[in-house]
């Protein structure tokens, strides 16, 4: 799993902004190394103690319970029923993944003394093993916290991270060779004793040990009590403040998503087959050109040409005087277009499933295609913003992938298998008449990044 998966992007912190940078300039302590070990689930092992590792990272979102905002948000399988607050951000986890109530979310365990309040870094949890674990963390909020399976994707995923400015601190092997960064290891920049701990997202349990403490205080120091009350008051005063501010600058209607009416991968493939199917013809004396099928919201174009070599007009003319659109000539009838619109069936009314970030459009994505064999290309679009960028924002700033997949057989399958992917917006299916190959190319959004409100 990636960091920050939340509909609504990065928020700002609420309460209290994050604090004057810090110099992470000290040694990296000469700490005995530890046996860590990954379980190949969701957790670092260090003996018998668990640190969760990969959560789900969303910003918290206002007037929401957590379990609701956990159910909503549910995705590979696992239940949402735990949770680390780590700022204004939830990271979620499961005991489907073996995550134990209390263990200690590993990437708010930075030593803030070494780290700073920008770093990113790279750690092998085990040289004996093949998995690292990449994490970061940008003034108070959690960037990246995934594991992956080997030092490419790793490399791939810190490289991708440092587009964005201003690092405190960068962790990575030296024989990577990349500038600016240190290498340590683990236990080295982690306290692995401080940090969020995962805790039930109903509250349940956490409820009897609250009485419990807030009885004590209340039996020690009434007065202690009260002021922690007012506190907490002011706290909450200035949180719906700092979200009035917010809302006032921005509110994003689903209906301007750049996929809000897009059709269904499912629904475009096979309205696209249906239609190229009825635009194939193979005629003596012309050449055929690829069969376009292109997709604009919920309208839609199907367009091709044919080459004359030898052929005549008379046969192309009746091979199509069937079709409601007539083939128009191109270049003293050297050339033949046939270009008709087309409408898709519009997106479900069911709830919109929050936009996978990049990193778990990579990670599962590429997973998914590759442990089937199948050949996939994701480029992400990406542009990385500093605060003072996001505050002068106007509107929302929308990062994707670029997909494209090419395959001779079983397209409709192959689309399937995206078919849960949220905020995907289909752009063409291309065939190929010479070589009998289907091309299909999509756009697979990111949460939005919205403007901040000034500090």
């Amino acid at each position: 799993m990636s960091s920050f998966s939340g509909l609504l992007g990065r928020l700002p912190r609420i309460g209290k902004g994050p604090g004057p940078d810090q110099d992470p300039s000290g040694e990296i302590p000469d700490t005995p190394p530890l046996d860590l070990q990954y379980d190949g689930i969701g957790n670092v092992l260090n003996g018998r103690k668990r640190y969760a590792v990969g959560l789900d990272w969303e910003p918290a979102q206002e007037g929401e319970r957590v379990k609701d905002q956990a159910d909503r948000g549910r995705k590979g399988g696992y239940r949402r029923a735990l949770y680390a607050q780590h700022g204004a951000q939830y990271g979620f986890g499961s005991p489907d993944r073996q995550q134990p109530r209390g263990a200690l979310a590993l990437v708010t365990s930075a030593r803030s003394e070494l780290m700073g309040p920008r770093w990113a870094g790279a750690f092998r949890i085990n040289e004996a093993d093949r998995f690292w674990w990449v994490a970061a963390v940008r003034d108070g909020e959690v960037y990246e916290d995934a594991v992956v399976a080997d030092e490419a994707s790793a490399r791939t995923l810190l490289l991708d991270m440092l587009d964005a400015p201003d690092w405190t601190r960068i962790i990575a092997p030296d024989d990577w060779h990349v500038s600016g960064t240190t290498q340590a290891r683990i236990e080295q920049s982690f306290s692995m004793r401080s940090g969020a701990v995962l805790r039930p997202v109903d509250g349940k349990k956490d409820v009897i040990q609250r009485v419990v403490i807030l009885s004590l205080i209340g039996l020690i120091a009434g007065s202690g009590y009260l002021y922690w009350s007012d506190m907490k008051r002011q706290e909450a005063e200035r949180a719906e403040e700092l979200a009035r501010m917010r809302d006032a600058m921005v509110r994003v209607d689903p209906r301007t998503y750049p996929w809000a009416v897009s059709p269904q991968i499912a629904s475009f493939v096979d309205t696209c087959v249906r239609e190229i199917e009825r635009t194939l013809f193979v005629l003596p004396g012309w050449t055929n050109g690829p069969i376009i099928c292109a997709a604009s919201g919920g309208d839609g174009v199907v367009s091709t040409e044919w080459g004359r070599t030898i052929g005549r007009i008379p046969w192309l003319r009746a091979a199509t005087s069937h079709l409601e659109d007539q083939v128009s000539l191109l270049e003293g009838g050297s050339r033949a277009q046939l270009r008709r619109e087309i409408s898709f069936e519009g997106p479900s009314d069911a709830v919109i499933s929050p936009p996978w970030t990049e990193g778990e459009v990579s990670d599962l994505v590429l997973s998914r295609f590759q442990t089937l064999g199948i050949g996939v290309t994701l480029r992400p679009r990406v542009r990385s913003l500093t605060t003072t960028q996001r505050q002068d924002l106007r509107s929302p700033v929308y990062n994707r992938h670029d997909l494209s997949l090419e395959t001779s057989v079983a397209i409709e399958d192959y689309a399937r298998l995206l078919s849960d992917v949220p905020a995907l917006a289909p752009e063409a299916l291309i065939y190929s008449v010479d070589t009998g190959t289907w091309n299909l190319t999509a756009k697979i959004y990111h949460p939005p990044i919205l403007p901040l409100p000034p500090m």
